[in-house]
């Protein structure tokens, strides 16, 4: 989306409409449904699109365009349940696209994913294995347990392994016993699990602050204010975080998730400048 987006911007300039359609492989061909004046013969081009290893696009005469991913996503395991905090920027490359956009997809009722990576990308496999989710919890006649769907999208990204995919994802719930768990998977098929994770351009940031203040049995308000205070502090070092700041939590008991904060990150007192 953020391509087709920011190549319609440099080449709509020329004054026709574009329109796109996927080719082969990495490439994209763009055709001029309407060819500007003056202008003969074909008027298509080919844009050659980011692989799995870069995110600059090439454009005709020379110019490309560096799709930078970034973001900060956070969560971790309490004794009251699983407390999970996002930022809302999407961005273009250098280039703010959203403000508002929502990193936490739900996967089941008792099931939470968010986004780190590309947001198509992670939107489309996460929308998918809620697909796949309920599907199987509607055959079954009981509820998916969080390690089974972070292995199922695991091995769905491996089928796709190579592909260009951009996915960094936590999907957090609970296993059979009851027992909370965090599983990171990423576009190459890992699958990994823990109590505390950070994950974006911000995670360094943000593990900062997690790593001193973190422990098991924090209270809830004060677990709460932990996550958000991590990522807030990642909006304000890391340039590709920012927005608002949701803070989710996801309960021990078989109760479904809720979201518990909603807060712009420039309303917040800023960090100590002393940090």
């Amino acid at each position: 989306l953020g391509v087709l987006a920011v190549v319609a911007v440099v080449l709509g300039s020329a004054g026709g409409s574009w329109s796109g359609d996927r080719a082969s492989g990495d490439r994209l061909r763009l055709w001029q449904t309407q060819a500007p004046r003056g202008a003969e013969g074909d008027t298509s081009v080919e844009v050659q699109l980011p692989t799995s290893t870069s995110t600059k696009v090439e454009l005709p005469g020379g110019l490309s365009v560096d799709f930078l991913h970034g973001t900060t996503t956070v969560a971790f395991v309490t004794d009251a349940g699983i407390v999970a905090a996002v930022d809302s920027r999407a961005s273009l490359g250098r280039l703010v696209g959203s403000g508002t956009t929502d990193k936490v997809l739900p996967v089941s009722g008792q099931i939470l994913g968010t986004m780190a990576g590309g947001a198509a990308d992670c939107s489309y496999w996460i929308r998918a294995l809620s697909m796949q989710i309920r599907l199987w919890e509607l055959r079954e006649g009981k509820n998916a347990t969080a390690v089974s769907a972070a292995h199922v999208l695991a091995t769905m990204l491996r089928q796709n392994r190579g592909g260009g995919l951009s996915v960094g994802t936590m999907i957090m719930g609970f296993d059979a016993r009851g027992e909370p768990g965090i599983h990171y998977v990423d576009d190459s098929g890992m699958c990994t699990k823990g109590t505390l994770f950070a994950v974006g351009s911000g995670s360094p940031y943000a593990i900062g602050v997690l790593d001193s203040e973190y422990r098991r049995d924090l209270d809830l308000d004060v677990a709460v204010d932990l996550a958000m205070r991590a990522v807030q502090r990642a909006t304000h070092r890391d340039a590709f975080s920012g927005g608002i700041i949701n803070v989710y939590l996801l309960p021990k008991g078989d109760k479904p998730w809720r979201q518990v904060r909603r807060v712009r990150s420039g309303t917040l007192p800023r960090p100590n400048q002393a940090d």
